[in-house]
Parts: C-alpha cells; structure tokens; sequence
C-alpha cells in the first residue's frame, strides 16, 4: 500500500471573482483524505475574499494582503502551510476530477514519496473550454548535447506538479523578481541535484485559458526571461535550435497584437485554438 503524503493546494488570487468559486470547489470536492486548500489573495478589489470565505470547509484557509505578484504569493503559501507537498494551481484551473488527486497518488511507488518533483499530466483549455491539448512527458536532462543546442521542451507542468515542501524552502522558494520563468527555474535548480519524476496517465488538472503568460505583449518579456534563466543553467539560448524558434512564435505574436490590435490578437487566438482542438482530437481517437 502506497503512502499517502499530506498535500496543500496552493490558489494565489488577485480579482478573480469570475473564476475562483469553480477552482475552489474543485478542491474541495477530492476524496483526497490528507489535503488542506490554502488561498493566498493579492488585497482583491473585487468579490474574490467573500466569495472564497462562503465555502464552510475546515480544510480552507484564506489569507489577503498586498504581494509582489504570484510568485510571491506562492512563497507564502508554502511558508504557511504545514504538509508533505504542495501543488499549486491557478485561480481559473481546476482539478480532475473528485479523485484527481488520490488517483495521482495510487499510481506512484513508495520509493517516489522522497523525490522533490513529481508530476502528471495536465490538460489546456482553450478560450471557449474546450480541450486543446496535454502537457506531462518523461524528464529529459537538458545538459546534454541534445538539450543545450536541439530540444528545449518543458516537459512538466507546473500546475500538476506536486512539490515537496521542504525542498522548497531549502532551495529558497521562488524568485519573486521574475514574473512568468520563476517556476521553471526553481524546478530546473531541484534537477540538478534530483531528477523530476513523471506518472503517466494521470491528468490531474485542467488549465483555464488567462494570465500572464497567455497574453501575446507577454511574450517578450517570456523570453527574456528564458535567456536569463537558460544562460543561469548554463543552458544554450540562441544556439538551441527548439528554443530560437519559440523565440521567434512569440515575437510574431507580439507584433501581431501591437501593430493590429485587440481584435486580430482575438481572431488569431480563436483561428490556433481551433487547429489545436482539430489536433487534440485526432490524437485521442488515434489512442482509443
């Protein structure tokens, strides 16, 4: 029989009245038997803090004051909470499923109760709802030949990926001065010292389509961030061949959005998201 460690789910909201009750509920809604929900809100302006107090759940803590931005508000999650790992989602993401995560759990051996990351497999949204496509593959170790100068693929998703908690703290949390890359570049930190784990065939959360990093005028500031973090890791920026091109994907998306506008951006949002449910679509008959 597996252990089962103690689990936190980790929602840092700011304004997010529109979206937080379905997160929340998702939470709560686990047969999980060792989880605590912890919110850690940005000092909203909006319904977000009374609309979380309404759940009359023990399991629930919020907590409001003004922060730094998610990552901050991530770091104080962790600080606060008490259990064996920590998954963080977003405010407009939610979990699997009632069983999300004891399913998660049932899958993984004992001897993966140490390891500092261990990840599922998560599903994106488009703007509409729909599914779009799924991030989770094995690790691969980004030092080789092959990972500074061919492949740059993030294979784990963030939002499925449960943390444990002391490694957090040992490896200083994350960089609150970075806006979209601090997660990245905390796991890439863990990975040197201890390869990620990956549990096929459990998706454990559904990605609602918003923040940050979704926005187009994100992109620059994305990829700077990527070139600090790769060159901090001593990773190959523009001599990697996956990695140039991605470069390249989210400039176009800028200048799309700063020369055309809202509406164009919208369109080609919409215009890729209808390719990728096509996509998605014909890779779940291929597999059933």
């Amino acid at each position: 029989m597996n252990i089962l460690p103690s689990i936190t789910v980790v929602i840092a909201t700011y304004n997010a009245a529109s979206t937080v009750r379905i997160a929340v509920q998702s939470v709560l809604n686990q047969d999980y038997p060792k989880l605590e929900l912890l919110i850690v809100d940005g000092a909203s302006t909006d319904q977000t803090v009374n609309l979380v107090n309404d759940f009359n759940d023990s399991r629930l803590r919020v907590f409001s004051e003004p922060d730094r931005g998610i990552y901050d508000a991530w770091n104080k999650g962790v600080r606060l909470s008490t259990t064996d790992r920590i998954l963080f989602i977003g405010a407009d993401d939610t979990l699997n499923g009632a069983s999300a995560i004891s399913n998660f759990w049932q899958n993984t051996q004992n001897n993966l109760y140490g390891c500092p990351v261990v990840y599922g497999d998560l599903v994106a949204l488009s703007v509409d709802g729909a599914q779009i496509g799924k991030v989770g593959a094995v690790w691969r170790d980004p030092w080789t030949f092959f990972g500074r100068h061919l492949w740059s693929s993030f294979p784990i998703p963030i939002m499925a990926t449960f943390f444990d908690r002391k490694t957090l703290l040992d490896m200083d949390l994350f960089d609150s001065s970075l806006r979209i890359m601090a997660d990245i570049n905390l796991v890439l930190k863990m990975a040197k010292q201890t390869h990620p784990v990956y549990v096929p065939g459990c998706v454990v959360t559904l990605m609602g389509f918003g923040g940050i990093s979704t926005r187009p005028d994100a992109g620059a500031l994305a990829m700077r961030e990527a070139v600090q973090i790769r060159r901090i890791h001593g990773l190959g920026t523009y001599t990697n061949l996956e990695f140039s091109a991605r470069i390249i994907q989210h400039q176009i998306k800028y200048l799309i959005s700063k020369y055309f506008g809202p509406e164009i951006t919208k369109s080609m949002i919409n215009f890729l998201h209808g390719f990728k449910k096509i996509i998605f679509s014909m890779r779940r008959s291929k597999i059933k």
